[in-house]
């Protein structure tokens, strides 16, 4: 006696797919249910329709978006706003770090400026990297953990390094000949740090080069507008922890962890509007975007 088969083999043995009602289906898109024959699907791991695809991917329609500075600031709140619940936590961990040397320089007599900028360049690249992890995954479909988030930036460090200290190279190079090649040369690399995470195969410079061609004076615009929002988000929480170690003396590096918290928050938000700029002028000059790592997705 034949055993009867169960529910789900005898729907997957006569489902056809819609498209083409003379091709079985070979699997149901895991989004929306419809029955996928071998052109239909988009996807294998897992299985999805090409709409169901493309909205996987690109979740908040932002891949899709040109170039402009209104969606750039815009987008880059929006990718902000969404991963904050994991951004604070690694701004205050670096700020941590970052605040306590500041306060053991400044403590002593020194000036911290020179050993601030020499960590962020190099240990809070980490953090760069942490949150362009998880502005990426939210962006395109894949989120990222914490810990995950933290263990890509960390990988991604030499790339973010590398292209960090030969943007600054070059742009003191051309700055040094004049003033105004220099802040040209800065504008074509304004998006190298992300290009260097999110395309890891290209050349991050010249990434952000052909990026920007034709499209500097906008650029330009948006990093001032988006710097001079940076400004004001950081100036009220500098004067409060100002306040707050005139007021108790003895809580001077609570203040300094603070002020640096703070600004490795308004970092984020800078992070988050380069990266929507960089999705937006790789769709206004017509490239696609690499895929996605596979230890990212």
């Amino acid at each position: 006696m034949q055993p009867t088969p169960a529910p789900n083999d005898t729907l997957q043995q006569t489902a056809v797919c819609p498209e083409h009602p003379e091709r079985a289906s070979v699997a149901p898109c895991e989004r929306c249910g419809r029955f996928l024959c071998e052109a239909c699907l988009a996807s294998r791991t897992p299985p999805r329709c090409e709409p169901c695809d493309v909205r996987a991917r690109d979740p908040l329609g932002l891949l899709a978006l040109p170039f402009s500075i209104g969606g750039a600031l815009s987008t880059g709140w929006k990718l902000f706003a969404r991963t904050l619940p994991q951004i604070l936590p690694i701004s205050v961990l670096f700020g941590i770090f970052g605040g306590l040397i500041t306060y053991a320089i400044e403590a002593n007599g020194g000036k911290s400026n020179s050993a601030d900028r020499i960590f962020d360049a190099t240990v809070g690249l980490v953090s760069v990297g942490a949150y362009l992890a998880l502005m990426v995954g939210v962006a395109e479909g894949a989120p990222r953990t914490l810990g995950s988030a933290l263990k890509e930036g960390l990988g991604a460090w030499p790339r973010l390094f590398g292209a960090r200290f030969r943007s600054g190279l070059l742009i003191l190079l051309f700055t040094l000949l004049l003033v105004i090649p220099g802040i040209m040369k800065a504008v074509s690399l304004a998006v190298a740090t992300e290009a260097a995470f999110r395309e890891p195969n290209l050349d991050a410079l010249d990434n952000s080069t052909q990026l920007t061609e034709g499209r500097r004076w906008e650029v330009f615009g948006l990093f001032v507008v988006c710097y001079a929002i940076v400004f004001l988000a950081v100036f009220p929480i500098g004067f409060v922890g100002s306040l707050i170690d005139e007021l108790l003396p003895i809580s001077g590096a609570v203040s300094s962890i603070l002020i640096d918290a703070g600004i490795r928050l308004a970092e984020a938000y800078s992070c988050g509007v380069a990266l929507a700029a960089f999705y937006g002028l790789k769709r206004s000059q017509g490239q696609e975007l690499e895929p996605l790592p596979s230890s990212a997705g």
